[in-house]
Formats: structure tokens, C-alpha cells, sequence
């Protein structure tokens, strides 16, 4: 190799370094709305959002779609790179 010589990262190794990078940062979600039925407490969708604006500064972000389950509701959660990659973080079901 020269001095010249660049070595291409892919972008999903962009995207693990970024996450790697990013999700130290990530704290709690704060637990802001009342659920007066089970007399607890649980973070409402605006609260999770906003736990996860760190991933922004490493340009990061995620969508979720839904997925097919006979027994009730799914959805896979991926995170999205600047350089184009995603990556799966799973499938969450939810029975009915």
C-alpha cells in the first residue's frame, strides 16, 4: 500500500461503528404519563422519542414496519446510517 492507497469502509461497518459510538450515550426513558388502570407509570411514545435523539449527533436514526403474526401485532425496528446502511434490531410481537 502507498500513501495514496484508501481503504473503503463499508457502510454497514459504518453503521456498527456508529452505533457502537452512540449507544453508550442513550440513557433511561423517563416514565411520564400515569396508567391510572394498573396504578403505574410508563414512558409514552414522545418520551421514548426523545430518548433516542443521541443517535442523531452519530448519524443514526431508525424506522419500524410492520411485519405478519397471526397471534397478534409485530414490527421490525431498523437503524438507519447517513452512508445508506441499515440494520435489523429485531422483531418485537405482541400478542393479542
Amino acid at each position: 500500500m502507498n500513501a495514496q492507497t484508501k481503504i473503503e469502509v463499508p457502510p454497514d461497518a459504518q453503521l456498527r461503528a456508529a452505533l457502537a459510538a452512540a449507544l453508550p450515550e442513550l440513557g433511561t426513558v423517563s416514565k411520564n404519563k400515569d396508567n391510572p388502570h394498573f396504578k403505574s407509570r410508563y414512558a409514552d411514545l414522545a418520551a421514548v422519542i426523545q430518548s433516542l435523539e443521541p443517535l442523531k449527533a452519530h448519524g443514526l436514526w431508525f424506522r419500524q414496519v410492520p411485519v405478519e403474526a397471526e397471534t397478534g401485532v409485530a414490527f421490525e425496528t431498523f437503524y438507519l446510517h447517513t452512508s445508506g446502511a441499515e440494520l435489523s434490531a429485531g422483531v418485537m410481537h405482541m400478542p393479542v
